[in-house]
């Protein structure tokens, strides 16, 4: 009977192996999957929000978090660019680039895991009473940060191992690299319809002779290609000795 019990256990043990097995296969291609299909619409389409929204939201489920969050670089500190399962309060709270988790990591370049966020030295409010566990990795553009990746779970929720983080990598990688796309994108479609707005300034500019329709072509052009709020022309008058305004368009400059 002792035999046909340890036939037993051993046939269980390994059933329970088995199915760990499969289990983690299972995970990993589901990880695989998301990451596909991530990479396929950064190649498809160049709106970073949508693009960001779906990375928040496949890590979290993935993970089996809590939340998700993308902050990006803006000025002297970082703003959400995508979340999944955020609050409204937190999604308008901006975060520093020089303390706190962020500015660790930031400055690091690497992610980090932190289990006992309340706890840890780069805890800030108003995280600091809602995340227990997270994870956070910097979004890379090659050697400049420009945002980072947070994934965060509860304290009934598993803690963070480094199979996580690795996964939050690759997810930040995908992030970076649909922030880039966009940002590539608009430049060339800024130095686009620039470059459209010189050759009709010059197609006009050859079909008039008279100063004052010149210098209001040019006015006006400027305007609408550069995207300010002031244009002024100046002409050189050596007898006068100074400089008077021809044309002025938008808030008058003083």
């Amino acid at each position: 009977e002792i035999d046909l019990l340890a036939a037993f256990a051993s046939q269980v043990a390994t059933a329970i192996d088995n199915a760990r097995l499969y289990e983690r296969a299972a995970g990993r291609l589901r990880r695989v999957e998301s990451l596909r299909a991530i990479e396929r619409r950064v190649a498809e389409q160049f709106d970073p929000e949508a693009l960001l929204a779906q990375i928040t939201r496949d890590a979290t489920e993935l993970l089996g978090a809590m939340s998700s969050s993308v902050y990006v670089v803006h000025d002297d500190q970082l703003v959400a660019g995508g979340w999944y399962r955020m609050g409204d309060s937190l999604r308008d709270t901006p975060l520093p680039l020089d303390s706190g988790l962020t500015g660790e990591i930031l400055a690091r370049k690497r992610g980090m895991i932190i289990n006992d966020y309340p706890a840890s030295p780069w805890a800030r409010e108003p995280f600091k009473s809602i995340n227990t566990r997270v994870i956070g990795q910097p979004l890379l553009a090659g050697e400049r940060a420009i945002g980072v990746l947070f994934v965060n779970r509860s304290a009934d929720q598993p803690p963070f191992v480094e199979d996580d983080l690795a996964l939050v990598g690759d997810f930040a990688t995908q992030a970076a690299v649909a922030l880039e796309h966009s940002r590539l994108y608009a430049d060339a479609t800024l130095r686009a319809a620039r470059m459209r707005t010189l050759a009709e300034t010059a197609r006009l500019l050859v079909a008039t002779l008279e100063p004052a329709q010149i210098v209001e072509i040019i006015t006006a052009r400027c305007l609408e290609g550069l995207e300010v709020n002031d244009v002024a022309v100046y002409l050189v008058d050596d007898d006068l000795g100074h400089l008077p305004m021809l044309q002025a368009e938008g808030v008058r400059l003083e």
